[in-house]
C-alpha cells in the first residue's frame, strides 16, 4: 500500500515499540500515518488468530445474511403474517441485516489491521450506522416488548370479555334450561291431562260400548224368544196343516174311491157298448162280404159283353 495514501480513524495520539511488528508510528492532527517502513507491519495478531477471527466472523455474517433474508422472505410472501407483531420482527431482521453488514466487517478489519483503509468518508459514517444499527435493533425490541405487553393486556381483557360473555351466556343458559325446565313440566302436566281426559273418553266409550253389548245381548234375546215363538208357531202350522192335510187326504181318498168305482163302472159300460159295436160292426162286415162275393162274380162277364161290343 502507498505511504502517502494511508489515513486512520485511531483516536489516540501517541507511539507504541516492536513488540507488535509496528515500530516507530506516530500520529498527527491530520491523521496522515508517517514513518511507516512496510504493509505488513500493519497486522496486529498472528496468523492463527486471523484465520479464527475471519471462521467466526465469516460464520456470523453468513448466518445474519441468510437467517435475516429469509425471515424477510417468510414474513413478505405469507398474507398471514402481515399483521403488526411481525412487521417489527421484520423491521428487527433489517435492523441485523444492517448491523450484520455494517458492522461486522469493519470489526473484523480493526481487529486486524492498525490503521483505517476505507476513506474519511466512512471514516466518519460507520460510527454513526454502526449506532443507528445497534439502537433500531434495540428499540425495536422494546416496541416488540411493548407490542407484547399491549397483546397480553387486549387478551388478558379479551379473555376478561370472554369470561364475562361466557358468565352471561351460562346465565342465559340456566335461564333458557328453566324456562324450557318450565315449559317441559307445563307440557307434562298437560299430557298429564290430555292422557286423563283420554282415559276418561275411553272409560265413557268403554261404557258405552257395554251397554250396546247389553243392548245386543236384550235384542239377540229378544230375537231367540221371537225364533222360538215362530218356531212354535210354525210347529203348530205344520201340525194344523198335516192335521188338515190327513182331512184331505182322507176326503180324497173317499172321493178317489168312488171315482174308482165311477171310472169301473164307466169301463164296464164301456166294454158292453164296445162288445155291442162290435157286434153291429161285424154284422155289416158280413154283409158287405156278400156284396164284394157278388161283384166278384159279375165282373167278368162285364167285360166280356164290354169287349163285344
Amino acid at each position: 500500500m502507498d505511504d502517502n495514501n494511508a489515513t486512520s480513524v485511531v483516536s489516540y495520539v501517541g507511539s507504541w515499540n516492536a513488540s507488535s511488528n509496528i515500530t516507530n508510528i506516530s500520529w498527527n492532527t491530520s491523521f496522515n500515518i508517517t514513518n511507516i517502513t512496510r504493509a505488513e507491519n500493519y497486522v496486529t495478531q498472528s496468523t492463527f488468530m486471523v484465520v479464527m477471527l475471519s471462521i467466526c466472523y465469516g460464520g456470523a455474517f453468513l448466518l445474519a445474511i441468510i437467517g435475516n433474508i429469509s425471515v424477510l422472505c417468510i414474513i413478505f410472501k405469507n398474507r398471514r403474517f402481515h399483521s403488526a407483531t411481525y412487521i417489527f420482527i421484520g423491521n428487527l431482521a433489517v435492523a441485523d441485516l444492517c448491523m450484520a453488514v455494517i458492522c461486522l466487517p469493519m470489526t473484523f478489519v480493526t481487529n486486524i489491521y492498525a490503521y483505517w483503509m476505507f476513506g474519511p468518508f466512512l471514516c466518519t459514517a460507520i460510527p454513526y450506522l454502526q449506532g443507528v444499527s445497534v439502537s433500531a435493533s434495540v428499540n425495536t425490541l422494546v416496541v416488540i416488548a411493548l407490542d407484547r405487553e399491549r397483546e397480553r393486556e387486549t387478551e388478558t381483557e379479551r379473555e376478561r370479555q370472554r369470561d364475562r360473555d361466557r358468565e352471561t351466556e351460562t346465565e342465559r343458559q340456566r335461564d333458557r334450561d328453566r324456562e324450557t325446565e318450565t315449559e317441559r313440566q307445563r307440557q307434562r302436566d298437560r299430557d298429564r291431562e290430555t292422557e286423563t281426559e283420554r282415559q276418561r273418553q275411553r272409560d265413557r266409550d268403554r261404557d258405552r260400548e257395554t251397554e250396546r253389548q247389553r243392548q245386543r245381548d236384550r235384542e239377540t234375546e229378544r230375537q231367540r224368544d221371537r225364533d222360538r215363538e215362530t218356531e212354535r208357531q210354525r210347529d203348530r202350522d205344520r201340525e194344523t196343516e198335516t192335521e188338515r192335510q190327513g182331512q184331505r187326504d182322507r176326503e180324497t181318498g173317499t172321493k178317489r174311491q168312488k171315482d174308482t168305482q165311477e171310472r169301473q163302472r164307466k169301463r164296464q159300460r164301456d166294454r158292453k157298448t164296445h162288445r155291442e159295436t162290435e157286434k153291429e160292426t161285424h154284422r155289416e162286415t158280413q154283409r158287405d162280404r156278400k156284396y164284394v162275393f157278388v161283384y166278384s162274380d159279375l165282373m167278368p162277364l162285364f167285360f166280356i159283353v164290354t169287349k163285344g161290343r
